[in-house]
């Protein structure tokens, strides 16, 4: 209908010539944050199965180290009684090689 080329092309590139030229719809902003917010409950959710999956391994932990102070507990005990009886044996042979010196000593 115009017959000034240079204004009609003018006007036509004011037009979008791609779709991404086009400038979004409120549907289309409103679909995106839809889109974003359905993530982040995604997001939100595998992070509560992380942290509860995290908890479970506190609590074998724990076990874990109940488990360990009962070996350290009963290992203390099988040293001491094992210190024990090396102690008794030890000072019962030397009260023994003692005696056997006074009794050397006493035959001559």
């Amino acid at each position: 209908m115009l017959d000034d080329e240079e204004a009609v092309g003018e006007m036509l590139s004011n037009f979008a010539a791609r779709d991404v030229d086009e400038p979004a719809s409120r549907d289309f902003v409103d679909a995106r944050i839809a889109n974003v917010e359905a993530r982040v409950a995604e997001v939100r959710g595998e992070v509560a199965e992380v942290r509860g999956e995290l908890a479970e391994v506190r609590g074998e932990v724990a076990g874990i180290r109940g488990e360990v102070a009962s070996l350290e507990q009963r290992l203390m005990t099988a040293m001491h009684a094992e210190m024990r009886t090396m102690t008794q044996w030890t000072i019962g042979s030397m009260v023994a090689f003692v005696g056997v010196l006074v009794a050397v000593d006493l035959i001559r």
